[in-house]
C-alpha cells in the first residue's frame, strides 16, 4: 500500500482551512476598513426628527415658529418654556445638532405651516439624489 494519497488528502484538507480562515480574516477587516454606512444615515434622521419635535413643541407653546438664532429661542431650549422641558445644556449643544454627521451645517426652511429640513448627505452636496429631506406640515 502507498501511504500518498492520504498525505495528499491532509494537504488539500490544510490548504482549503489556511484558505478559509485567509477568506474569514478578510472579511472581518473589510468590515473595519469599510463600516456600515447607514449609521450616519440613522443618526441624522433621528437629528432631523429631534429638530422638529422641537421646533413643533416651541410653535404649540407660542403660535409660531421661532428665529432659530434669537435669544427668546435658546431660552426655550434651556428649559425657559411653560412645560419647563430642557431639551439642552448648554447652546453649544444646539448648534451641535445643526451640523450632520459629515460636519455639514442643516438646511432648514420654516414657512407658516411646514418645516423643512435637509442633510447634504455622504457626498456633501445640496440637492441631489443622497440628500436626507424631511418635510413635515402641521
Amino acid at each position: 500500500m502507498n501511504p500518498k494519497p492520504k498525505s495528499q488528502w491532509k494537504n488539500v484538507i490544510k490548504f482549503f482551512i489556511i484558505l478559509f480562515a485567509i477568506f474569514y480574516l478578510m472579511t472581518i477587516f473589510m468590515d473595519i476598513l469599510h463600516p456600515r454606512t447607514k449609521a450616519p444615515q440613522s443618526y441624522c434622521r433621528a437629528q432631523i426628527k429631534k429638530i422638529e419635535v422641537i421646533l413643533f413643541t416651541y410653535r404649540e407653546e407660542y403660535g409660531a415658529f421661532p428665529n432659530i438664532e434669537s435669544k427668546e429661542f435658546m431660552s426655550f431650549l434651556s428649559g425657559k418654556n411653560k412645560r419647563r422641558s430642557k431639551y439642552f445644556n448648554s447652546p453649544d449643544e444646539w448648534e451641535k445638532i445643526l451640523i450632520d454627521p459629515w460636519k455639514i451645517p442643516l438646511n432648514i426652511k420654516i414657512t407658516d405651516d411646514s418645516v423643512l429640513i435637509r442633510s447634504a448627505g455622504p457626498n456633501k452636496k445640496f440637492y441631489d439624489d443622497d440628500d436626507i429631506i424631511d418635510i413635515t406640515k402641521n
